[in-house]
């Protein structure tokens, strides 16, 4: 027969370990609620539109390509103009295409040069 310490340190153990499931239950719901309130279609959406708006090399991919797309644009009206001709519209088309994969492609080396060619223009103004 067990004495009344064994059983009191046993009760002790028992109550301990049913606050630490308590305990581990609570945090176990609370990080269930968690999740299932990450996997919410709109929350997910969310969550890429944050990680795409904080993308540094997805802005600068996008800052290159629209400078590409309007500086295609540009090429094409200036070259073409707003001809009737089939062929000069397709001629059109592909030199805006090319334009625009050239300007994406070499955005910094464009970007260098257009920099020193303004501060020659600006600088070559003030007197000496």
């Amino acid at each position: 027969m067990k004495t009344k310490n064994e059983t009191e340190l046993l009760q002790e153990l028992i109550l301990g370990t049913q606050k630490k499931r308590d305990n581990e239950l609570q945090l176990l719901k609370y990080n269930f609620h968690g999740i299932c309130e990450s996997l919410k279609p709109l929350n997910l959406i969310k969550h890429v539109f944050d990680e795409v708006a904080n993308s540094k090399e997805i802005k600068n991919n996008f800052t290159h390509n629209i400078v590409g797309l309007g500086t295609g644009y540009l090429i094409k009206k200036a070259l073409v103009g707003n001809s009737d001709s089939f062929m000069k519209r397709i001629l059109g088309w592909a030199i805006q295409l090319g334009t625009i994969k050239l300007v994406s492609a070499n955005f910094n080396d464009i970007k260098l040069v257009s920099e020193h060619f303004f501060k020659q223009i600006f600088n070559s103004k003030k007197p000496q």
